[in-house]
């Protein structure tokens, strides 16, 4: 799961939209592309902090994510 996360390698667009607006986007991706939305989280007003959470909603401790520009 960390390396998942925090691996540094890249294979899916992320992106945000209004949850008011999921179904027609996801549907209008599916029509374009031929590719499946799939919602993996929300923005909460609040904290800034990330918080990672298993299939059981519990909170999963990770480590810092890679630094693609770390020199």
């Amino acid at each position: 799961l960390e390396l998942a996360v925090s691996g540094g390698e890249d294979y899916e667009l992320l992106f945000t939209a209004d949850p008011a607006a999921m179904e027609t986007l996801a549907a209008g991706l599916r029509s374009a592309t031929g590719v499946a939305v799939t919602v993996i989280g929300e923005i909460t007003t609040g904290s800034a902090k990330v918080d990672f959470l298993d299939a059981r909603g519990r909170a999963v401790e990770m480590g810092p994510g890679f630094e693609h520009f770390h020199g």
